[in-house]
């Protein structure tokens, strides 16, 4: 309070571990005094986000029967407080009451793709027939390894014991946050359809086609690195497959 920096030594004390995964030494903080003295609201230091960002777009307006749209982003989202909807941009973290929350947490934001390219195109056919597609290629987003004390294989360094923290167990990034990143992402769909009047009424039909060429992309990783149960970096998730889709709308 009185220098405007983090200071944890009032109430916490590091302890060093072994990082099961890589056998290099972490720390992880251990609250000496349960019960909290003092409760303070402020604006603390180092609360920012930064982004970096270059857009270029191309695009040719409607005519003989065809328009095209083209983008290129280039991004850098970085800093401690992140973009997404978690509790660190709601503003109930532990960031600012738990030196854990602030380990390797200074990096690059889950949300972030370094490179974004989308293209939306669409071509009259003959007898009337639309057809448009839209296409992204984007890196992958950014995820962060993980070690959690709840299992018995993080040991203090000094006994060779499982550390377990007085105040609970923990979980704290085990690299810089963001440093290993998710597969790229090409996607592809299409949309046939056609226009039919009839009096003041308007039915087109169309034909959607999801993820046309069924590209199959992992949307999910384990990153807790030290779970005996569940091997680091094991798939949970993909993206949905191919879908096809028949509708209609009627316009009046």
């Amino acid at each position: 309070m009185e220098t405007g920096e983090l200071d944890w030594s009032k109430n916490w004390e590091p302890v060093v571990c072994i990082d099961p995964y890589s056998n290099t030494e972490i720390t992880i903080w251990q609250k000496k005094n349960l019960t909290a003295k003092d409760l303070h609201i402020v604006n603390p230091p180092g609360a920012n986000r930064d982004y970096d960002g270059i857009e270029v777009t191309l695009r040719k307006r409607f005519s003989n029967k065809y328009s095209l749209d083209i983008s290129y982003v280039w991004s850098y989202s970085r800093g401690l407080i992140t973009t997404d909807r978690d509790s660190e941009s709601l503003g109930t973290s532990g960031l600012f009451s738990d030196p854990n929350a602030q380990t390797n947490a200074l990096g690059r934001f889950p949300l972030e793709r370094r490179h974004q390219l989308k293209v939306n195109a669409l071509v009259q056919l003959p007898f009337g027939i639309n057809l448009s597609g839209y296409f992204r290629a984007m890196s992958g987003q950014r995820v962060t390894r993980l070690i959690n004390t709840s299992y018995n294989n993080v040991l203090r360094k000094d006994t060779g014991t499982p550390f377990r923290p007085k105040q609970g167990d923990v979980t704290i990034y085990a690299e810089k946050r963001g440093s290993t990143g998710m597969p790229d992402l090409w996607l592809l769909d299409l949309r046939l359809e056609k226009e039919f009047n009839l009096g003041r009424i308007k039915v087109i039909p169309f034909a959607d086609c999801f993820n046309v060429s069924n590209e199959m992309l992992i949307t999910g990783y384990n990153m807790t690195s030290n779970n005996p149960n569940t091997p680091y970096l094991k798939q949970t998730g993909i993206n949905d497959p191919r879908i096809f889709r028949l509708g209609a709308r009627i316009e009046f």
